[in-house]
């Protein structure tokens, strides 16, 4: 087979071509984090659901709170944890937030009265946002 001046550029191509498939599969951070919203919007939803409807205690918080909230589906959770998911309830509204595992960075925070969109994206929007609570449950759930 004779080679022409063209071959190493096509080589070259095919190189290039393969290595750019095999960076996109890993996925890049917004991808993922996208992907865990959706399943911190389905946690925020059942959370909601159990204050509303659930007539947990007014002492009940926190992790407590998260569990009883995914009691009937604990499978809600799994898709999140390599990351921290924390809860909290303010009179007849509630939230959850996504940290990073050693909870440094605030990822994304959800309402459970905003059942459409992620309230708070913190990974694009403050990057370098704490992991706390942020969102203003009052004002969001006023809205909706």
């Amino acid at each position: 087979m004779k080679l022409t001046k063209r071959g190493p550029l096509f080589v070259c191509a095919v190189a290039v071509f393969f290595l750019a498939s095999c960076a996109s599969s890993f996925g890049s951070e917004d991808e993922k984090l996208a992907d865990k919203a959706v399943s911190l919007g389905y946690v925020a939803g059942a959370l909601e659901g159990l204050i509303k409807f659930g007539n947990p205690p007014e002492t009940m918080a926190g992790a407590d709170l998260l569990k009883e909230a995914t009691k009937q589906n604990p499978d809600l959770l799994k898709p999140l944890t390599d990351y921290v998911v924390m809860a909290r309830r303010e009179g007849a509204h509630s939230s959850v937030l996504l940290c990073n595992k050693d909870k440094t960075r605030g990822l994304a925070e959800d309402s459970g009265c905003t059942s459409a969109r992620l309230d708070g994206k913190f990974w694009t929007d403050t990057p370098n946002a704490p992991c706390a609570f942020q969102l203003n449950l009052a004002v969001i759930c006023k809205k909706h």
